[in-house]
């Protein structure tokens, strides 16, 4: 079995501190991920050593490429969770998944070293399951929002990755902001899908699964802008666009008493806005001020 291994953290406009896997390979599957080794068989990491280096950090994205709740995952997550949360680190939990029972016992306990963020981008069960066949699905990952905010914590709920025509419909969107605000999460976050456009295998995959679904390819059509991402060059809907649909969803957000930020980890080019009727995330690390 491999040896998890503990890095600098990947994504500096994000966090801050360090990143660990407690898997390789993903089985969450979505079509749009471009990490290279999300299609590799998914194989639980060794974690016995990597937890004495843990108690030398101050905080840890944990699993930024592999899903932290799958149902691999979970009880890996859970160990590293029950040994290092005691110890004062602090965690950054993001999933499409399940949150266990004893896990979110265990968290609540912790409140100000967790900040968590549960993604759903979407209502359509058909289409969660052909975009993120290996997640759970919508009820599920609302009733987790809403254990979550039953047990104290404070939770972001991700609007991400979402695809022009397909989520971007008012109706749709005030239906599962709707849905959102009844769980009781306050914060919401939201950033349109990049498709990478090259010649790798992987790059012409993502790119086949959106051309072999009608709604999706409907949607690759309207992605004409080209940006640049973590990963590489992309294609995303245009830019003044996805500005007048994040207004929007400020102003939906704001009459339900709730927070609206957009994302400049996948809208890297926001970060150049200096001027906005929605707030812009530019340089988020654990438990900002949005969640206090």
């Amino acid at each position: 079995m491999q040896i998890a291994e503990l890095k600098v953290s990947s994504y500096p406009n994000c966090i801050k501190y360090y990143e660990l896997d407690v898997a390789i390979g993903c089985n969450v599957k979505c079509i749009y991920c471009g990490l290279a080794n999300a299609n590799q068989k998914v194989r639980c990491v060794n974690i016995d050593e990597v937890l004495k280096q843990v108690t030398n950090v101050k905080g840890v994205y944990l699993s930024p490429n592999t899903d932290a709740f799958s149902k691999i995952c979970s009880d890996t997550s859970h160990k590293i969770l029950e040994y290092c949360l005691p110890k004062g680190i602090k965690f950054l939990l993001i999933t499409k998944n399940i949150i266990p029972k004893k896990t979110i016992e265990l968290i609540a306990k912790y409140p100000q070293q967790i900040t968590i963020k549960v993604s759903l981008a979407r209502i359509n069960q058909e289409l969660i399951k052909y975009i993120e066949p290996g997640s759970a699905s919508a009820d599920n990952r609302l009733k987790t929002m809403k254990s979550l905010v039953d047990a104290g914590l404070k939770v972001q709920a991700l609007l991400m990755p979402l695809y022009p025509g397909i989520d971007d419909d008012e109706e749709k969107i005030i239906s599962l902001i709707d849905k959102i605000h009844e769980t009781g999460v306050r914060l919401v976050k939201a950033a349109y899908v990049v498709i990478r456009k090259g010649d790798k295998p992987k790059d012409k995959e993502i790119i086949n699964k959106m051309l072999s679904h009608t709604e999706l390819k409907n949607s690759w059509d309207l992605m004409t802008e080209i940006q640049q991402v973590q990963i590489g060059e992309g294609q995303i809907y245009p830019f003044e666009k996805r500005l007048s649909f994040y207004s929007m969803l400020a102003k939906i957000c704001s009459e339900r008493d709730m927070k609206f930020s957009a994302c400049t980890v996948l809208d890297s080019a926001l970060k150049n806005i200096t001027n906005s009727d929605f707030l812009i995330c530019k340089k988020l690390h654990f438990l900002p001020d949005l969640l206090k």
